[in-house]
């Protein structure tokens, strides 16, 4: 009975060791020299830098939430650019900014929101600290108020901008 435990541990540390050097001979995801964010918290972008998530605003495109948004660095500092248009209208939803934190549960991005959602928000211009929070077991980050209210109020359109995960 002791050996067949001692061969059980032998093969699980084995497999643990094939595990660890195949983990190890995948190359990182590309990044441009030079580059790394200057904070520990932007390191988990650049980590990232090379995935895109799908982004918008419930009330472009019927909830298709069909945008596109992507973490980078520039200048060494984490990036965050997102758009989504509409294939129907003149409607839009652009954010650029600057990455000031980013967790698995808080995206905060410094820059500007661009927006205009025909029957329901003029075309506006934020320029602020935007905070995007994921709750339980949610798969995507929501922007919070009181961003949501500034664009426009709950009795226009309350509004749902998501990066989803």
């Amino acid at each position: 009975m002791n050996s067949r435990i001692i061969a059980l541990r032998l093969v699980i540390f084995a497999l643990g060791l094939a595990c660890q050097t195949a983990q190890a001979q995948v190359a990182p995801p590309p990044t441009k020299p030079n580059n790394a964010p200057s904070n520990e918290k932007g390191v988990e972008v650049v980590k990232k830098a090379t995935e895109t998530y799908s982004f918008g605003v419930q009330f472009i495109n019927n909830f298709q939430y069909d945008g596109e948004c992507s973490f980078y660095t520039q200048n060494g500092q984490a990036m965050f650019s997102g758009v989504q248009t509409s294939k129907t209208d003149d409607s839009y939803l652009r954010i650029n900014g600057r990455v000031k934190s980013k967790t698995t549960k808080t995206i905060v991005i410094v820059g500007t929101i661009e927006i205009k959602i025909n029957d329901c928000v003029a075309e506006k211009t934020l320029e602020r600290e935007f905070v995007f929070t994921k709750h339980g077991n949610r798969s995507f980050w929501r922007i919070q108020n009181p961003v949501r209210s500034e664009i426009s109020s709950d009795y226009e359109c309350a509004l749902y901008i998501d990066i989803n995960h």
